[in-house]
């Protein structure tokens, strides 16, 4: 996706062109694939035959993911225009346009500053965005009259979203006017007045009393999914569940449960005494409700741990480790009941391996009995899910890099399964390496990689070792010898082949290695004249594109300034740390480094913190606060900022950043900082605990990149005793 850059009178010309004062310049207008120009097309064939095409390409550019842009809103008017066209083919589909632009101005959108151009002021263009949705609401009102049942449909979506705007009332009105006579549309109905608070005890009577099961069901949801507690509504969804549950709202049973959303709790706790609903969509609506209420988070485990036995047994396994993330203290029943479901005997390889990680991941030994039998039945590496993603078997045990789980404890067991998977899975080695390269340099280590010689990782891990333990070199040697046909795997084990005594031009191996950031730095421990050069070339002044290429731009500063020459390093430094991004961390610490060689660099120095600190840097997904925060501590290292100072804005970097999903990794920054603060300002508690209380003690997850539990739960941990 782009980043837009506009200039910041367009959005003020927005609302002029909402109401057709002037015409609109589509190519001055962008939407999530650059400029607008092919909307006007797209907005002529959603009025043919052929409009769901149209329908599905002005999704996934004009609210792309649910985003909204300037054009967007540009577009709303020829929208409305065509739904309100009983000639149009696609005048429903306008329709579900407008009910998501409406959906997604309530969520918040008008004020993503991720699609927004630089200097644009958001407040004014959540402004215009809100307007343009108010009146786009008012002028598809009238079609609430329409024949057509599928159009009356679908204006009540079109304003179920428009609680506390200016015309909810003259909505409500409409709507209300629509109960009493609609009829075959009337399941529709029922969400938007639930939803806008305009349905009462005696409504949700009237309809019981009138006897259509789908109506009911469709009022009982959308009564429990906004929180609304009606007479009898638990049951009524309960006993009409296995008839109506797929169908509505999105024709599927296992959604429909899951989109209730914080409130489900009672209706979970029926469906399961009653058993109207199927084990596996109970199991999806458990872990739903984990992750948008922290409250509910331990009765889903025990509603986990209390379905009955004809449960997916993978399902409940990738479930109840999602779950006990967020209940860390049941762990030790949550893992008995894994393995009560897990025998090594009697179970399949892909319900071991979800155990295992399960079992792993809490650090219970039985895990070993079940990852051994994987290895031993599977005839490829199996792909396992977790709660985002599906990786193979030894990347999810492992876990993400920057969530490593810890291996130190079952070091033995982890190489003795490493070796026995590198020979039953000789084609896809690479995790298993990785697997060893957590794990301490050992002859066993050493034993259970050499097989896989032919992949690079192994070469990159026995350089390591070569490097840092050579007494374990002559266990390598007998390996140097294997014939390779990749360039990359050649360069480390011709780096290996240098670390054991033998003689190896670092030039034919840096030429192989293509930049290997890693590679520079294990020849830069064995200084040469040819590495010294290899580091100055890379030391251009610039930062270069990839985050890989500035690390290996970093390696080669680091190694030029030991060497005595940090002028030449620090302007490429500077501009990496300008440039912010992944390699923020390494690039501070090298720029301190040349700072404490060179004092005349110091003010220049503090000036890039402050600004990056102050005014941000970005990414492709917008303000990235999470470089702010980084400087933040930096300066707070240096000595360069006060404790109140730094506090604050450390503070209103987090804030800022949970909308934008990135509180998960702002948090650990955030922690450190405000704990430091802590030690000589202990009277800022009371101020912490004002701003941060509401986000750490209530109900609702912080949103996060991923929607998992587990991330909320570590941003919580990371700030653990910052507040009250």
């Amino acid at each position: 996706m782009i980043h837009l850059r506009l200039a910041r009178d367009e959005v003020s010309r927005l609302l002029a062109v909402i109401t057709r004062e002037e015409p609109v310049d589509w190519s001055q207008l962008h939407h999530a694939y650059g400029p607008a120009d092919d909307v006007p097309p797209l907005l002529e064939q959603l009025r043919g035959e052929d409009w769901e095409e149209a329908l599905g390409e002005l999704f996934g550019s004009i609210l792309h993911q649910g985003s909204i842009y300037p054009a967007t809103v540009a577009a709303l008017p020829s929208i409305v225009a065509i739904a309100r066209d009983p000639g149009a083919e696609g005048r429903v589909g306008a329709l579900w346009l407008v009910g998501t632009y409406a959906e997604s101005v309530a969520m918040g959108a008008g004020r993503a500053t991720m699609y927004l151009p630089d200097g644009v002021d958001v407040d004014v263009f959540d402004r215009e965005s809100s307007a343009a949705r108010d009146k786009a609401a008012l002028d598809v009102l009238p079609l609430m009259e329409d024949p057509d049942p599928g159009v009356r449909e679908a204006v009540y979506g079109c304003v179920a979203h428009l609680a506390d705007t200016a015309v909810a009332g003259e909505v409500v009105a409409a709507l209300r006017a629509r109960l009493d006579r609609e009829d075959v549309a009337a399941v529709a109905l029922m969400e938007p007045l639930l939803r806008l608070g305009a349905f009462d005890d005696g409504d949700f009577a009237a309809v019981v009393a009138r006897g259509d099961e789908a109506v009911v069901f469709a009022a009982a949801w959308s009564a429990v999914a906004v929180g609304r507690d009606l007479p009898g509504v638990v049951d009524h969804l309960a006993q009409l569940w296995p008839d109506h549950a797929h169908q509505y709202p999105t024709g599927n049973a296992s959604s429909s449960l899951s989109l209730l959303g914080a409130h489900a709790l009672p209706v979970l706790r029926r469906l399961q005494t009653m058993r109207t609903a199927k084990a596996d969509d109970l199991v999806s609506g458990w872990v739903a409700l984990a992750a948008v209420s922290r409250s509910s988070a331990p009765h889903a485990l025990q509603g986990l741990l209390d379905l009955p036995d004809e449960t997916h047994p993978v399902r409940l396994v990738q479930a109840l480790t999602q779950v006990v993330a967020d209940v860390p203290e049941r762990a030790d029943e949550v893992c008995d009941a894994i393995a009560r479901i897990s025998e090594p005997g009697d179970a399949d390889p892909a319900l071991l391996a979800n155990a295992a990680v399960a079992l792993f991941s809490n650090q219970d030994p039985r895990w070993a009995a079940r990852a051994s039998a994987v290895v031993a039945m599977s005839a490829e590496e199996p792909r396992i899910a977790d709660a985002t993603s599906t990786m193979p078997f030894s990347l999810i045990l492992l876990g993400f890099p920057a969530h490593r789980r810890d291996t130190a404890w079952a070091a033995n067991e982890l190489s003795e399964l490493a070796a026995a998977a590198v020979a039953a899975w000789p084609q896809t080695p690479g995790g298993w390496i990785d697997v060893l390269a957590e794990l301490p340099a050992s002859e066993a280590v050493v034993r259970a990689a050499l097989p896989a010689v032919n992949h690079p990782s192994t070469w990159k891990l026995l350089a390591r070792i070569a490097l840092d333990h050579p007494e374990l070199g002559s266990l390598i040697e007998p390996a140097l010898d294997t014939e390779l046909t990749d360039d990359e795997a050649t360069a480390w084990r011709e780096t290996t082949r240098a670390l054991v005594g033998h003689g190896v031009g670092f030039e034919h191996v840096w030429q192989l290695s293509g930049g290997d950031a890693r590679l520079l730095a294990v020849w830069t421990r064995r200084p040469s004249p040819a590495t010294h050069a290899a580091c100055l070339q890379l030391l251009d002044g610039t930062a270069h594109v990839s985050f890989g290429a500035r690390h290996c731009q970093l390696v080669a500063a680091r190694a030029v300034t030991e060497a005595g020459e940090a002028a030449r390093a620090w302007p490429t430094v500077r501009a990496i740390v300008d440039t912010a991004g992944a390699p923020l961390v390494d690039g501070i610490e090298v720029g301190n480094q040349i700072v404490a060689l060179d004092d005349s660099r110091h003010t220049e120095w503090i000036d890039l913190l402050r600004d990056i600190a102050y005014n941000g840097r970005h990414d492709w997904s917008g303000t990235d606060h999470w470089a702010g925060a980084v400087a933040v501590e930096a300066l707070q290292n240096l000595g360069e900022i006060p404790a109140d100072e730094a506090a604050d804005r450390m503070v209103d970097l987090l804030l800022a950043a949970i909308p934008l999903h990135q509180a998960p990794r702002v948090a650990p920054v955030a922690g450190r900082v405000l704990r430091t603060v802590l030690v000589t300002r202990p009277d800022l508690r009371d101020r912490f605990s004002r701003q941060l209380d509401p986000v750490l003690d209530g109900d609702g997850r912080v949103a996060t990149a991923s929607g998992g539990i587990a991330d909320d739960r570590r941003f919580r941990d990371a700030l653990r005793g910052v507040s009250r």
